[in-house]
């Protein structure tokens, strides 16, 4: 997907630009290790395979294994680790359950979460501990040992603090961190796992572009890292988001030491990173593709002599050195300092002309718009066979029940109304039927307003306008544990077994979460003298589901949303499609046409409108800026380059679009700079986010499309 997306921006820079004079790649590895380092790590290695040498001699003499592989040593290190014992149970792992394997490698965060298959994140367990009817499974060991009660739990933090014992235990650091890390806290970004796939990745990126420039280069992050300070772009991006959070109370004054001792104060955005506004991949960039070579032989060369000169020195030019710099601290910018091997920025004011830059950027952000893909089965003694693969989920995990119930409330006789066969009120329903054989059971005339203020329907001597209808409802189980929300409480269906658990909670101080952490000890009895406990609960459900196997499933996540424009209302009207729709239109469209594109259907529907727009996640929309290729009044040519920067405060992507209790479309937006919803502070509405939930809002908005270059290619739909 990276290459993919490399090829397309490469294309198009070649038609807009032409041929490339240059091209650099920025390496994800840094510079050669030091000397020092270089060291440490063979010495590392080195104790290693010692360790690995003896216990595979241990294994063999002592515990009679006739073949020691790699995973057997490793298992008998972790077992040594938690001095022979299960974390789970506290039980002893015998000699017996490590030889015959009960005692097994298992992943302290599951792998398929965190996809870490790191020394850290192992330890060993009894089998029926990991994988049993009650094993851990797909939980963090944190969340599974809070699972068995508030004693175990609090007997579970204590030994592995024992086994850590502030870093002089037998586990490390970064083990006793995972053995205490929630669920929720599981890493969602995999930078650091993904740094050998990203190296790769760069490799074989620059074999590609040799292809269209043999003039291709490579620099390292460690160089542009460098650079970035040398030629005064390290704080450019909070330079030129300062002001606005400024305006709103999002900066703080901080105070530091300088290099004579005296205290001073600059002011700051508060929490600020670079890496919260996107364009900071645009300064590196930028950095990279100004390095010249001569630049990387020189900062070479430069960490060869820092490498081996700093043993060199005499003790009177260590002395000398330290009156300026911390000796024990000198790192390779100082270094540089030192030496006065400066490095000139590149081009005339070139901190102003990055900034001027920067402020005309838009975001090019890929949008998951496949739906199927075509897969080639050839079994053999069988012709090769054509299938399309949904490219994602089209349902929750969860299968469903579904139950009838009254609704909780009446519904609209209007032209919309399909309901008669479960109107509630018996009568009521034979009065219904009896107004609608007057319109040949044509139930949108039967039902317009027009019609009613002619024909009411008069029942107990009253005009009816709405009516209590029986409504389908989806139902699943659900298990009484800390994970159990309030929300899921009020759902229950068996309103006696609600009042129990809610009895329970309140006898156990009132918090959900609190009160259902000892449910081995406490259980919530439903007939204690016959033994019958409730350990989980049936409860409604009013997402959006589909039929499959032999119950009810939530769809997947929404895939689009269509908008239209009601001519009689002059409202907007939205139709939401999952993904589970917008695989069957797909499927549809090959039976029709053989291809299963176009997924958005972008005609008219007369009883929705007419067709204005349709919205995906990270589809971009400009608010309150209207477009003209002549401007006037309070419109802007989009096209002019002149207009890019006001453009750009006023542009947001779709990050996530739902549907009220009520009904109401609902869409929340960020902007298309900001890189994480970190930022949500009511004070950044309209700043870094905002949520459109008024039918007035959508005329507000306009739909661009951008290339990989970031220039406007379309507008509107």
């Amino acid at each position: 997907q990276v290459l993919n997306q490399v090829v397309n921006m490469v294309n198009l820079a070649i038609e807009k630009h032409g041929s490339f004079d240059e091209i650099r790649v920025e390496l994800a590895r840094e510079l050669r290790n030091s000397a020092k380092t270089r060291k440490k790590i063979t010495k590392q290695n080195e104790v290693g395979k010692k360790e690995n040498d003896r216990v595979r001699t241990l294994l063999q003499k002592e515990y009679n294994f006739k073949i020691v592989n790699g995973r057997d040593t490793q298992r008998y290190k972790l077992w040594n680790e938690t001095d022979k014992q299960c974390l789970y149970c506290s039980n002893p792992i015998t000699t017996t359950d490590f030889i015959n394997g009960n005692g097994e490698i298992e992943h302290i965060l599951p792998k398929s979460r965190s996809f870490s298959n790191n020394a850290n994140n192992f330890i060993l367990a009894h089998r029926k501990c990991n994988s049993g009817a009650d094993g851990k499974n797909q939980m963090t060991a944190y969340d599974f040992m809070e699972t068995k009660g508030v004693l175990v739990f609090e007997q579970y933090i204590k030994k592995v603090n024992d086994f850590y014992k502030d870093g002089k235990g037998s586990i490390s650091k970064s083990k006793f961190e995972n053995l205490l890390c929630k669920g929720e806290d599981i890493p969602s970004d995999f930078v650091e796992r993904m740094k050998k796939d990203t190296q790769y990745i760069s490799k074989e990126a620059v074999k590609m572009l040799k292809t269209v420039c043999e003039n291709t280069y490579t620099t390292t992050g460690q160089v542009t890292d460098f650079l970035r300070e040398k030629w005064e772009l390290k704080k450019v991006l909070q330079e030129i988001n300062f002001d606005k959070y400024k305006a709103i109370g999002q900066t703080e004054t901080k105070e530091y030491k300088d290099k004579i001792g005296e205290i001073k104060s600059y002011e700051t955005i508060k929490d600020w990173s670079k890496r919260d506004d996107h364009r900071h991949h645009a300064v590196d960039a930028l950095i990279c593709a100004l390095t010249d070579q001569k630049i990387i032989y020189k900062l070479n060369n430069l960490n060869k002599i820092y490498q081996y000169q700093k043993d060199a020195l005499s003790s009177e030019e260590i002395e000398e050195i330290k009156k300026t710099y911390d000796f024990e601290k000198l790192d390779l910018k100082s270094f540089a300092d030192l030496v006065d091997d400066y490095y000139d920025a590149p081009i005339k004011n070139f901190k102003t002309e990055t900034k001027k830059h920067l402020g005309n950027i838009f975001v090019s952000i890929k949008k998951s718009s496949k739906v199927l893909s075509k897969n080639i089965n050839e079994p053999k003694k069988i012709e090769p066979q054509e299938t399309w693969t949904p490219r994602g989920r089209i349902h929750e995990a969860t299968v469903m029940g579904r139950v009838k119930r009254i609704a909780e409330n009446k519904i609209k006789l209007d032209s919309k109304f399909k309901s008669i066969d479960n109107v509630v009120d018996l009568k009521l329903k034979e009065v219904i039927n009896t107004h609608i054989t007057q319109f040949n059971y044509n139930l949108e005339l039967a039902f317009n307003a027009k019609t009613l203020k002619n024909n009411p329907i008069i029942y107990k001597n009253k005009e009816v306008s709405e009516v209590l209808v029986y409504e389908d409802i989806c139902t699943k189980r659900v298990k009484l544990t800390s994970s159990f929300t309030n929300a899921q409480l009020e759902k229950i269906i068996d309103k006696g077994q609600q009042t129990i658990i809610k009895n329970y909670i309140n006898a156990h101080g009132g918090n959900v979460k609190l009160a259902f952490l000892n449910m081995v000890e406490n259980p919530i009895w439903l007939n204690k003298e016959k033994g019958i406990k409730i350990k989980s609960v049936t409860v409604t459900d009013n997402n959006k589901v589909e039929t499959v196997r032999d119950g009810f499933a939530k769809t997947g996540s929404n895939h689009h949303a269509l908008i239209y424009k009601n001519g009689e209302t002059n409202k907007y009207v939205d139709k939401v499609v999952s993904f589970w729709e917008a695989v069957s239109i797909g499927n549809l469209n090959i039976q029709q046409t053989g291809k299963p594109y176009p997924i958005i259907n972008k005609n008219n529907v007369v009883e929705l409108g007419v067709f204005q727009f349709s919205m995906q996640i990270n589809d971009l929309f400009v608010f309150d800026l209207k477009h003209s290729l002549n401007p006037a009044n309070e419109e802007i040519n989009y096209l002019d380059p002149m207009n890019r920067k006001l453009i750009s405060t006023k542009l947001f992507r779709v990050q996530k679009m739902s549907k009220s209790n009520k009904g109401r479309f609902l869409i929340d937006f960020r902007h298309h700079l900001e890189t994480t919803v970190n930022r949500n502070d009511a004070e950044l509405k309209n700043i870094t986010w905002l949520t459109i939930s008024k039918n007035d809002d959508l005329s507000r908005i306009t739909k661009i499309r951008i290339n990989h270059l970031g220039d406007i290619i379309g507008i509107g739909e």
